[in-house]
Parts: C-alpha cells; structure tokens; sequence
C-alpha cells in the first residue's frame, strides 16, 4: 500500500479541512449492537448504547441455580474489583450494605 498527499480544498470542514480517521470507526458501533443482540436477544439501534437503553428496548432473562423465594432480594456479584471502582464510590441500595456505605449523588 501506498499513501501519497493529494491537496483539495473541503469547503464544508473548518479552515478547508477534511477528516482521516472516522471512517476507521463507523462499524465500531452495529458490532456492539450485534453482541448485544447475540448475547441477550435485544436490537438497539439508537445511540448511544448504554446499559439503560438495553433495559427499556425489551425483556432480559436471568437464569437462577436455585428457586428464589418470594421477596428474596437478588444480587449479582461483579467481583471486588467492579464493586471498588463503581458502585462504592456512589453508596449501595441493597440489605446487606445498608448503613454501612452510604449512597451518595452521581455528577
């Protein structure tokens, strides 16, 4: 491959400019979608994908290893790791933290 600087003018991008890099990026986005799609059977198709839209765009099935009772509180562990960095830091709602961390705003 060879690359070579050819000089035209784009009228429509800030003082003549054009973009080189974007076009590297447009199937970062249907590929999330796409994993998204395979691993929980939910089709977004607006931007931006966040774990919100995904709750709205349709039902998301867990499975559990044992019958849960009615009332039973239901928690899913992400690991120290995730629990430190996210959800420490903003308090937690569940029984078992009550008290002991408190929730505070997000910005």
């Amino acid at each position: 491959m060879e690359n070579e600087l050819v000089a035209a003018e784009q009228h429509s991008g800030p003082f003549g400019a054009k973009g080189l890099g974007e076009s590297g990026t447009f199937g970062v986005s249907p590929a999330i979608a796409n994993a998204i799609h395979d691993a929980v059977g939910v089709r977004i198709m607006e931007l931006p994908i966040t774990a919100e839209a995904v709750l709205r765009a349709g039902n998301i099935v867990f499975v559990a290893l044992r019958a849960i009772a009615p009332g039973e509180e239901i928690t899913l562990d992400y690991g120290e790791e995730y629990f430190e960095l996210y959800i420490k830091p903003l308090g937690c709602r569940c029984a078992a933290c009550a008290g002991k961390i408190p929730r505070r705003r997000a910005d």
